[in-house]
């Protein structure tokens, strides 16, 4: 596995350098933006260390700009200065967790361990034929988008599918493909919005070692990956009018060709849209291709927002319920009659991504009952933080004891903390000796 430290104190990283190669890791070193910048394109990096202070840098900025080249890469951001509102900032622009400097060894390694066996686990789910999508719905409008996508499946048919954030246009479009004839093959998505204008060819298209500046091994684009089963494109009318003349072209010829290589590749692959913005409006502002819009949007689906559908709240409730109290070794908790009102009532403008972290924070939060989801809209950052913290604490707390195969005194050494502390923690998240 390959890590890369990115701090500007090469003392720090020459220490953290020789604790994670004793375990086991390649480690890649920057002490500066480009320099990070640089690594990461020319070295397959499971997940990167950044420092929140880069010298004269500002950690956050590099955040942005590693979230818009590398979307999925596992990103843990260090810190000596781990207050509320730079960690939530962080969160917010990206990071998958963070620790304070001076850094626990034993903590980070589980967290590294953590983050990259969740990254590898969900490229797995996301690639495997197995993998059958759950849309949980009871409501006549959430049957209708059942029935529109049902009886598209089995065709080659291009599909556009619409709704606000939040609302499931990927999980619909994998139901789509999971109901086809291309379902033993890949499902591949990009998101167009995070991918740079500069990048999207290549990404799209692959290309050639050598290529362009930077291009020091073959890429394979996003279309060669899909080829025989389904390209999900996410918010394509996010895409530069360059880029939409280069897809339609690969639609209409049904080949492409890399960058830097006179090699057409033949293509046989379902196109899947998605998009959050009214494209015919895009199309009358001369933003989005007239051509390209009727070639994707063969069969449109719209999913409605879940204020639209709130009748399948109780069985989306039932499902996260159980799904997170599972998950988090806990009694599926009760919830109460106002509480209840409180996710009938909101707004959701979030949809049900919202809906599922709000759910996730209640489990954690609470025990045997449920009396409120704290749905003001100002929910609090500061809230949501603790909540991640609470998390964060029982996945580290479960991690250590594994290693010490339950012991609590070694498992108490390893966290940093007493014995007496670490009692007082398994009480108080009701940690069980089964935590599967």
């Amino acid at each position: 596995m390959n890590v890369i430290i990115i701090d500007d104190n090469r003392n720090f990283r020459v220490m953290l350098k020789t604790f994670l190669s004793e375990n086991n890791y390649t480690v890649f070193e920057a002490s500066t933006s480009d320099e990070a910048l640089s690594t990461i394109r020319e070295n397959p990096i499971d997940l990167a260390l950044l420092d929140l202070k880069l010298g004269s840098e500002n950690g956050i900025e590099l955040l942005k700009l590693l979230r818009e080249h590398q979307p999925l890469l596992p990103i843990i951001l260090m810190t000596a200065y781990a207050t509320i509102e730079t960690a939530v900032t962080a969160i917010k622009l990206g990071a998958n967790d963070y620790i304070q400097k001076p850094i626990n060894l034993d903590m980070l390694a589980i967290k590294i361990d953590k983050l990259i066996k969740e990254y590898y686990l969900n490229v797995q789910n996301l690639n495997d034929d197995k993998y059958e999508p759950v849309i949980i719905y009871k409501s006549e409008r959430m049957k209708e988008v059942i029935n529109l996508a049902n009886n598209v499946a089995g065709t080659d048919a291009t599909v556009l599918i619409s709704g606000e954030s939040g609302t499931g246009k990927e999980l619909l479009a994998r139901y789509i493909h999971s109901k086809s004839n291309r379902k033993g093959c890949p499902f591949v998505a990009i998101n167009c919005a995070a991918i740079p204008h500069e990048l999207i060819e290549s990404e799209l298209f692959g290309a050639e070692k050598g290529a362009f500046t930077g291009a020091y091994a073959t890429r394979v684009g996003k279309f060669e990956l899909a080829n025989h089963g389904t390209l999900f494109l996410d918010e394509i009318g996010d895409l530069s009018l360059n880029a939409q003349a280069k897809v339609l072209r690969a639609l209409d010829e049904k080949k492409i060709r890399r960058i830097g290589s006179n090699d057409n590749i033949a293509l046989d692959i379902r196109i899947i849209s998605a998009t959050n913005k009214n494209l015919k409006h895009k199309v009358d502002n001369n933003k989005f291709r007239t051509d390209l819009y009727y070639r994707i949007s063969t069969y449109p689906i719209v999913i409605p927002p879940l204020r639209e559908h709130t009748e399948d709240i109780p069985l989306l409730l039932k499902y996260y319920l159980e799904m997170f109290s599972r998950k988090l070794g806990k009694n599926i908790p009760i919830v109460t009659p106002n509480a209840f009102n409180e996710l009938i009532n909101y707004n959701w403008p979030g949809n049900i991504r919202e809906f599922k972290n709000i759910i996730e924070r209640a489990v954690i939060l609470n025990n045997e009952k449920i009396s409120t989801f704290n749905l003001t809209n100002e929910f609090s950052e500061k809230i949501n933080l603790r909540y991640r913290r609470k998390l964060e604490e029982i996945t580290v707390i479960k991690e250590a004891l594994k290693s010490a195969s339950m012991n609590k005194r070694k498992a108490a050494k390893i966290l940093g903390i007493s014995y007496r502390s670490l009692l007082y923690k398994i009480k108080e998240y009701k940690i069980t000796d089964n935590m599967d």
